[in-house]
């Protein structure tokens, strides 16, 4: 763990402890599913695509196994994710952009979603910035529209 997270952690800044290398995490001031319904409206306002919602919760149940209220959204805009797979193919890995949706022990909800800069950095990407600086901006509004009253 670096210094940089370490301090975050101690400080609090950072939601949940052992958060991974490259993840934003926000809380929300909603229940799970006000917020996926929140992240959905806010994507399609903005025109932007919707691939996939999937349910982990209920998909462990489909197996007779206990999940807490666990959801991701995928979503893209491939004006966005195109040039950054020209640049790279690998980041297709990572594309398109997902939001996940949770509730913790303690009964809060985050969201959490790949940082674009980290992306661009795990692929070798240097030629990208701008696009990367777009999808930032876009990924905190997103959230931050998504999560607060």
């Amino acid at each position: 763990m670096n210094k940089l997270m370490m301090v975050c952690l101690l400080l609090g800044v950072v939601g949940v402890a052992g958060a991974a290398q490259g993840l934003i995490e926000k809380r929300s001031t909603y229940s799970v599913d006000e917020t996926v319904r929140r992240l959905k409206g806010v994507l399609e306002k903005k025109g932007i695509r919707l691939f996939a919602h999937v349910d982990h919760r209920k998909n462990a149940q489909g197996v007779d196994q206990e999940l807490g209220q666990i959801q991701l959204l995928m979503f893209g805009n491939p004006r966005l994710g195109t040039p950054l797979m020209r640049s790279n193919p690998t980041i297709g890995i990572d594309l398109p952009m997902k939001i996940l949706v949770w509730q913790d022990g303690q009964g809060r909800v985050w969201v959490a979603y790949n940082d674009p800069a980290y992306l661009v950095r795990r692929h070798g990407i240097g030629d990208r910035g701008a696009v990367v600086e777009k999808m930032s901006g876009a990924l905190n509004k997103i959230t931050d529209l998504a999560i607060r009253p």
